[in-house]
């Protein structure tokens, strides 16, 4: 039979193969960790951010957004009832004081001056009237009491001439107490006719002051009415900007019914929405600047709210110098507000995922490797954070997010 002799040579070219493949691993294993030292990793270093630390001047800022608005604004009402016939003006017209901005109507207030108007003609001709019969009732009156004065003095000189007669026995003492009781009579009477006169000219003053307030009464009704009538063309109460009308042609509006807004658009201020935790360090009178995205306007912190919404406080910046032309009323706007100052501090480009007041970690660069650093950051800024401990002028740290290096103490940065 056939004897197979197996074939040696292909079995030790591939031990061979092998010992060399591994020979090759444990060289390039060997050369990477001469490479690599004591890193853990490798990092493009072109595609990382930097920063110096720098020293010097710290100003502390803070960034927030927020919007133009009007400081000032007042709500037109309607100071009686009517219905909207006429709107003479449309939201973000500029009108001056007083200028008409809607008409109403009402016929009801109309046929109720006519009726006074006519009542007041019709009073006054009937208070003609009584007064001209009181004042011929007041004549006859005073030519009574004129009478009986002259009976008096009449009486009074008959009564002397008698007493001439009664002391030369020319007339009997009757025919004296006659004429003597005459004179009492005409008296009496002319008391009378004085107190009728008195009595009536009262009657007169009381009839006057009862008409004078008769018609001041019809006078005021009138001049409400009218005033009425003009308050059915609403006006602007000051000059500026129509904000809103809140009216429509053919609406019946009561007195009070706000009709529309209208502001002083020439008085703008920036209101800021900063976050809760940075409001605290805001106070008013900070300085302050409002970006409009084509200008930068210099201001000043005049209110932070005390309320937080959503995690936002409110901060208004009252603007100073001239406006740009750009701004306008819910313009967007971007704002810094200086709050600190910090001399001859330490600072860097804020890194990311740092948080200001506590212990961070950051890679600083030490020629093509950076190593993992404690750092403790203090206040931060709108670009800048301060640096409290950790770091010396000059050190480059990385700011870029490292976050995926987060177990390694040291990488190579190559590139």
């Amino acid at each position: 039979m056939d004897i197979k002799i197996e074939k040696k040579g292909k079995s030790y070219k591939r031990v061979i193969a092998l010992s060399t493949a591994f020979a090759l691993l444990i060289s390039g294993v060997v050369a990477g960790r001469s490479y690599l030292g004591e890193s853990s990793n490798m990092a493009d270093g072109s595609e990382l951010r930097r920063a110096i630390v720098e020293q010097g001047q710290f100003d502390i800022k803070v960034r927030a957004s927020g919007k133009l608005v009007i400081d000032y604004q007042r709500l037109i009402t309607a100071n009686t009832d009517g219905k909207v016939t006429e709107i003479l003006v449309k939201p973000g017209e500029i009108v001056e004081a007083e200028q008409a901005i809607v008409r109403l109507e009402n016929p009801e207030t109309r046929e109720r001056l006519a009726q006074k108007q006519s009542l007041l003609t019709r009073r006054l001709a009937e208070h003609e009237a009584e007064l001209a019969g009181m004042d011929a009732g007041l004549v006859d009156l005073e030519a009574a009491r004129d009478n009986a004065l002259l009976d008096v003095k009449n009486d009074k000189k008959m009564l002397s001439s008698y007493q001439h007669l009664l002391a030369k026995g020319y007339i009997s003492k009757l025919e004296f107490n006659k004429k003597q009781l005459a004179l009492a009579k005409h008296q009496n009477n002319l008391s009378v006719q004085i107190a009728r006169v008195e009595k009536h000219i009262k009657q007169v003053d009381a009839v006057k002051r009862a008409q004078l307030a008769e018609v001041k009464g019809l006078n005021l009704d009138i001049e409400t009415l009218i005033a009425k009538i003009n308050d059915l063309t609403v006006r602007s109460s000051m000059s500026g900007q129509i904000q809103e009308i809140s009216i429509g042609l053919g609406m019946q509006i009561s007195s009070n019914s706000t009709i529309a807004k209208v502001a002083d658009h020439t008085q703008l201020i920036a209101r800021l929405e900063v976050a809760e935790l940075e409001a605290p360090f805001i106070q008013v009178t900070q300085p302050a600047t409002i970006d409009t995205f084509s200008s930068e306007i210099k201001g000043t912190v005049s209110r932070v709210s005390p309320i937080v919404t959503n995690g936002q406080v409110e901060v208004d910046i009252v603007l100073s110098g001239e406006l740009p032309n750009e701004a306008r009323n819910q313009l967007n706007v971007q704002g810094v507000i200086k709050t600190l100052e910090r001399d001859n501090a330490l600072y860097v480009k804020i890194p990311a995922n740092s948080q200001q007041n506590q212990l961070n970690s950051v890679f600083v660069v030490n020629g093509n490797k950076a190593s993992k650093t404690k750092v403790r950051f203090g206040l931060r800024s709108v670009n800048h954070i301060e640096v409290a401990d950790g770091l010396s002028v000059g050190d480059e740290i990385i700011i870029s997010d490292t976050s995926e290096y987060a177990l390694d103490k040291q990488i190579l940065l190559y590139n």
